[in-house]
């Protein structure tokens, strides 16, 4: 999988194989922290981790409102874009993504991260282990929280160099 930039405005991520594909797809269903209480408490925690009550709760009501509507826009605008500019299908598909969306994909492949290691518990350490060779949900998680930051570099990249 790689990412260039095709013009001033826009970003090819191509090469996306079946399984990167598959994975890419579940990139809202990841994102969303509904149903797992670690990842709702991950994607909304204290900004003082409980050690100043009151300006917890003014963040709380004042910022966390908005944070969400943040990161719903974002993994919005990431499934506009794949439904789209999906191209091709089978083993060499690809995407466009307009320059001007690259922080909204930043902000969604960086929630479904977070969602999914709150979610199934995953540690620095485990993230450094080789992985198993079954496919429970963990295994699974951390192949998704491994794909989305590999897709993160690849945008800031791509979007950093013009030639690239």
């Amino acid at each position: 999988m790689r990412a260039r930039r095709l013009d001033e405005d826009t970003l090819e991520i191509s090469g996306i194989g079946f399984l990167e594909g598959a994975i890419l797809w579940r990139l809202a269903a990841a994102a969303d922290p509904h149903g797992s209480a670690a990842a709702e408490e991950r994607l909304a925690s204290s900004l003082t981790g409980g050690a100043e009550p009151g300006l917890d709760e003014e963040w709380k009501e004042h910022v966390l409102p908005e944070l969400k509507a943040l990161f719903a826009s974002a993994v919005e605008i990431v499934r506009m874009d794949l439904v789209g500019s999906w191209l091709g299908p089978g083993s060499d598909a690809a995407v466009r993504v307009p320059v001007a969306h690259v922080e909204a994909w930043l902000i969604a492949l960086n929630q479904a991260r977070l969602a999914l290691a709150a979610r199934h518990k995953l540690t620095e350490k485990a993230m450094t282990r080789r992985p198993p060779d079954n496919l429970r949900p963990r295994t699974l998680a951390r192949l998704f929280v491994d794909f989305f930051g590999g897709l993160q570099q690849l945008l800031l990249e791509a979007g950093e160099d013009p030639a690239r």
